[in-house]
């Protein structure tokens, strides 16, 4: 469970940090929309926020290595899944959630 109390530490933390930002200046972009369901949307998304140009090394990275067969969305939860291991995952989404509400 170690995993877990490191994940949701860095989560909590980086959403509270994430608070101090002013809204004009951070932008929420899911991974899973990166990597694989609205590629070309999502990448054109953050380079228009960040207001930087595609590049041709930028570009290469992204169709070379932040492709669909790349990404591990979800992949970890069948892989790690024990009794034990989805409670604690229960938990943590539980107090995720009501850290969200506060």
């Amino acid at each position: 469970m170690e995993g877990l109390i490191w994940i949701e530490k860095r989560l909590t933390d980086g959403h509270n940090a994430l608070k101090e930002v002013p809204l004009k200046q951070k932008i929420t972009i899911a991974l899973e929309d990166l990597a694989i369901n609205k590629r070309q949307e999502t990448y054109r998304k953050l380079s228009d926020f960040l207001k930087i140009a595609d590049s041709p090394a930028m570009r290469k990275f992204f169709e070379e290595e932040l492709t669909p067969a790349n990404a591990t969305s979800g992949r970890w939860k069948q892989e790690i899944s024990s009794p034990e291991f989805d409670a604690a995952y229960e938990a943590l989404e539980q107090r995720l959630n009501s850290a969200l509400t506060d």
